[in-house]
Formats: C-alpha cells, structure tokens, sequence
C-alpha cells in the first residue's frame, strides 16, 4: 500500500512540474509558455488563451491603432 502511494505522490509531482508550454498550449501569461512563444488570449477572453509563435506583424498593427 506504501508503494502505491509514493508512485502516485511521485506521478503528480512529475505532472505538475512539467516545462513551458508549446504551440497550442493553454496559457495564462506569456511566462507559462517556452522563450520564443507568448500567449495569446482566447477571443473574448481575458484569463486563459494558447501558446503561440511571436508575430511581428500583429505587434506593428496594434501600434499603429494606438497611436491613431
């Protein structure tokens, strides 16, 4: 029986150590996913969304709108 609970115990910690997130990985911040993705909210959300490759282009549309 103490067996089976370490493996278990030792199987959520694994779990819940896992690395940074991939593309398409859900998120909350861009910390959560690898260095070169950042998070991208879900639309109409504002708390969770995925991982995703930086995009140059939406950055430039985005600062181009603010400053009209």
């Amino acid at each position: 029986m103490t067996r089976i609970l370490s493996t278990l115990t030792l199987a959520t910690l694994l779990t819940a150590c896992a690395g940074a997130g991939q593309v398409g990985d859900e998120c909350t911040t861009s910390d959560d996913c690898a260095d070169d993705l950042e998070c991208h909210m879900h639309e109409g959300e504002t708390d969770h969304g995925d991982c995703e490759e930086h995009d140059e282009d939406e950055h430039e549309e985005d600062e181009e709108s603010a400053s009209e």
